[in-house]
């Protein structure tokens, strides 16, 4: 059984790159390690008859033969499947677009890591070299992945590759008038706070030369979408 899967909490990027790699691995079942974000689950739901992404309560871990990780690299990031690590019956493929070394990196027999602004990219890119063709509502779905992890292309990670693949997904047929309706980038008025407390909360230090800066806070309630907090602060102080 060939499964695919990506971090926990995903996002459109990571369910765009796990429905591109079902197109590289066909047969796979796509699978969330845990849980997914609003958005992701409204279009799921809306769309339940096109894509189909199980539950890790789905899949019987000990039928599993090779693992398809996209979105990270990290074995602590992907929930239940990190005990299928170091298993000699089980092959691992991992996918992904982060920077920098990772203390817990999954051990491949095959990965494709390039830094980009989406991890959609990366797999977008391989489905194009492969001549595999891709429908205009997978085109639309990819678009999404790559405008979310990217910030409408407007982050400071988004890299020319990131402009390319769009370009390409926009005249494979890609509506991108959906996007907006599921993808938030806009902050509400509680989140705009948030995120002033986090830059006021920031502290710099240099770590081997490197800038890094840190920011901690205690919140009333679960915030969802972390990631671009992250990636609003990362662009904040360069």
């Amino acid at each position: 059984m060939k499964v695919i899967t990506t971090h926990i909490g995903a996002d459109f990027d990571s369910l765009a790159s796990m429905i591109a790699a079902a197109k590289l691995y066909p047969g796979a079942v796509p699978c969330f390690s845990g849980s997914a974000s609003r958005n992701v689950r409204d279009y799921l739901k809306r769309y339940q008859s096109r894509y189909k992404v199980v539950t890790p309560r789905k899949v019987k871990m000990d039928e599993v033969t090779t693992l398809i990780v996209v979105d990270t690299r990290s074995a602590s990031r992907i929930g239940p499947f990190a005990a299928l690590v170091g298993k000699k019956d089980v092959t691992i493929h991992v996918y992904d677009h982060h920077p920098g070394d990772v203390l817990d990196e999954l051990p491949a027999s095959y990965s494709r890591v390039e830094v980009l602004g989406a991890c959609t990219t990366l797999l977008v890119e391989v489905i194009l070299e492969r001549g595999i063709a891709i429908s205009p509502h997978e085109a639309t779905l990819f678009a999404m992945g790559i405008y979310e992890d990217s910030g409408a292309l407007t982050f400071g990670s988004t890299c020319r590759k990131d402009y390319e693949i769009i370009a390409t997904l926009r005249e494979l047929g890609a509506d991108m008038t959906q996007i907006p309706i599921f993808v938030e980038q806009s902050l509400t008025s509680a989140e705009k706070q948030l995120l002033n407390e986090l830059i006021d909360n920031s502290w710099e230090r240099y770590i081997n030369g490197a800038k890094v800066v840190l920011s901690a806070l205690n919140a009333t309630r679960y915030v969802e979408g972390l990631s671009l907090f992250a990636h609003r602060l990362r662009d904040y102080f360069d």
